[in-house]
C-alpha cells in the first residue's frame, strides 16, 4: 500500500457519520428480514403441502412449525446478508484500488504539485517538493507559512500579488525564485488554477511548481 502520509486528512468520520452508516446497515438487515418473512408467509402452506406425502413427519412438522419457520428464515437471511456483505466488500476493494492508483500518480509526479483548500490550508504536497526545495512534504503540511518563507525577498511582492490573482477561475502562472534549505537559489515556474468537485463545489486551488533554474541560466547567458 502506498504511503499517503504526505496528504493531510481532509476529513475524518464523525460519530454522526458512523451512526448513519450503522443505521443504513441495520435498516438493510430489517428490510431483508421482512422480505424473508413475507416469502415464508406466502409460501409456508405450499411448502407444508409439498411434504405432506411423508405422513410420518407431518405431525412433527405441524408441532414444530415455528421452529421450522425460524430455521428456514434464518438460512435465507444468512444467505441474503452474505451476498450483501460480499458486494459491499467488492465496492470497498474497488474504492481502495482507485485511491491507490491516485496516490501512485500523485506521489510520483516529477514536479512539485500541491493542493490548497478553500480556507487556504495546504491539503496535499507531492514528495517531489523535497527534491526542489530541500524541505519534505510533511514540513510544508505542518508549517503553512513555509511556502511563503522560502520565496526570495525580491520576488515576494510579485508572489503575493499572484496569490490573490490566483483566486480567479482562470489558470494563472508566474516565474519566481526560492531559497532552498541549503541556501541555493532556484527558479520556479508556477502555475495554478481553481478546482471544483463534480457537483460544482469549490475545492480550492491546485498548483504545480517546476524547477526551471537551468533554463534561466541559459537565457541569462545568451
Amino acid at each position: 500500500m502506498i504511503d499517503d502520509s504526505n496528504a493531510r486528512k481532509i476529513s475524518t468520520p464523525s460519530y454522526s457519520t458512523v451512526n448513519r452508516s450503522s443505521l443504513r446497515v441495520a435498516l438493510s438487515v430489517a428490510l431483508l428480514y421482512m422480505l424473508v418473512a413475507s416469502v415464508w408467509v406466502v409460501f409456508a402452506d405450499y411448502l407444508i403441502d409439498t411434504i405432506k406425502s411423508d405422513s410420518q413427519n407431518l405431525a412433527w412438522l405441524y408441532a414444530n412449525e415455528d421452529l421450522v419457520f425460524v430455521a428456514i428464515t434464518s438460512l435465507m437471511l444468512f444467505g441474503g446478508l452474505l451476498v450483501y456483505f460480499v458486494q459491499r466488500e467488492k465496492v470497498a476493494n474497488k474504492l481502495h484500488q482507485s485511491e491507490e492508483r491516485y496516490r501512485t500518480v500523485a506521489n510520483f509526479t516529477y514536479d512539485w504539485e500541491y493542493w490548497i483548500g478553500t480556507d487556504d490550508t495546504l491539503l496535499y504536497a507531492s514528495p517531489s517538493c523535497e527534491r526542489i526545495t530541500g524541505y519534505t512534504s510533511e514540513e510544508f503540511l505542518n508549517d503553512p507559512s513555509l511556502s511563503k518563507h522560502i520565496v526570495h525577498p525580491e520576488d515576494y511582492g510579485l508572489f503575493n500579488a499572484h496569490k490573490h490573482a490566483g483566486e480567479s477561475s482562470e489558470a494563472t502562472s508566474l516565474d519566481f525564485r526560492i531559497i532552498r534549505r541549503d541556501g541555493e537559489i532556484r527558479w520556479i515556474a508556477h502555475r495554478c488554477q481553481v478546482v471544483y468537485a463534480t457537483d460544482g463545489q469549490w475545492l480550492g486551488r491546485r498548483a504545480s511548481n517546476r524547477d526551471i533554474t537551468e533554463r534561466k541560466k541559459i537565457e541569462e547567458a545568451l
